[in-house]
């Protein structure tokens, strides 16, 4: 089978759910490496699969090629609905800051001009007397870095608002642990339960909504315990907890039910009606929620 390469992670590399990168092996003058492209991101490995750097633009690609015998990677057509094709000189190093400073061009500029317009109406925009007030709604929004680095983005536009959400998972030695008997790969499970509830108690103190992501499927990232710290650290500024694709009815699930969430919603409840988000892939109404537990 041969040694496995790039398997680990690394802490410049961005954490984005269902990741597939692109793998390129580059060879220019004095320099060989693989590139992994996904969308606006390409990373240089070294050979044996270090992490040598992360490098971001400013807008996403749908493919990339590259030609040894010109040294130049071609990147084809913006997915946000771009029909350009960038093409970058390896052996130049120049071409780090290129990247990162692209411009829009062709259907991308007329698309990004398009929204300014749009913006600029709806900024002018006057309700007619007739409408109604519209309902209050509350869209959550999710940040996938490091927690100490996530961007402020509880917000108030109108009758919506934005609550920012945080992942957070807690390390743990072993798995005998109901919560951590399953594990979400894509979670780092490197922070302590204190270090949990200093992020809680720091985002509290930015006197902003928040929300986090605390689990998938079965994989709870952090036990009852620091669930339980988290609301007495964030009385105020914790929005609630949001779970993903929570879908199975084995017996494993209905244990996470019972010992888990149901005491959460207890909790939840006694800390001042905190939410908790069921976010799941398929129906929940057609099929999970008729299971007993």
């Amino acid at each position: 089978m041969g040694d496995h390469l790039f398997t680990q992670s690394d802490e410049l590399i961005p954490i984005i759910p269902y990741r597939m990168v692109l793998l390129h092996h580059i060879v220019v003058p004095d320099d060989e490496y693989i590139l992994g492209h996904f969308g606006n991101v390409l990373i240089r490995y070294e050979l044996e699969g270090a992490c040598r750097d992360v490098i971001n633009g400013p807008f996403s690609f749908a493919a990339a090629a590259f030609d040894e015998a010109s040294s130049t990677l071609f990147m084809g057509s913006a997915v946000e609905g771009g029909d350009e094709i960038v093409c970058l000189d390896l052996s130049d190093p120049g071409w780090v800051h290129e990247f990162e400073s692209l411009q829009p061009v062709g259907k991308l500029a007329r698309i990004i001009q398009n929204l300014e317009t749009v913006n600029e109406q709806i900024a002018k925009f006057t309700p007619p007397p007739y409408q109604p007030p519209s309902r209050p709604a509350t869209v959550a929004t999710r940040y996938h870095g490091r927690p100490e680095a996530a961007p402020s983005e509880a917000r108030r536009h109108g009758p919506i608002t934005f609550i920012a959400g945080i992942t957070l998972s807690q390390a743990h030695e072993t798995q005998d642990e109901l919560w951590c008997r399953d594990i979400d790969h894509r979670r780092r499970y490197d922070l302590t339960a204190d270090e949990i509830v200093d992020i809680a108690r720091t985002q509290e103190g930015k006197g902003e909504a928040f929300l986090i992501w605390s689990g998938h499927v079965d994989a709870i990232h952090f036990p009852l315990s620091t669930f339980e710290r988290i609301l007495e650290a964030a009385p105020n500024t914790l929005w609630g907890f949001e779970f993903a694709e929570m879908e199975g009815v084995d017996d494993h699930m209905a244990e996470v039910v019972r010992d888990i969430m149901l005491p959460l919603a207890n909790l939840c409840r006694a800390h001042g009606g905190k939410k908790i988000i069921i976010r799941n892939k398929n129906i929940f109404w057609s099929g999970t929620c008729y299971v007993p537990f």
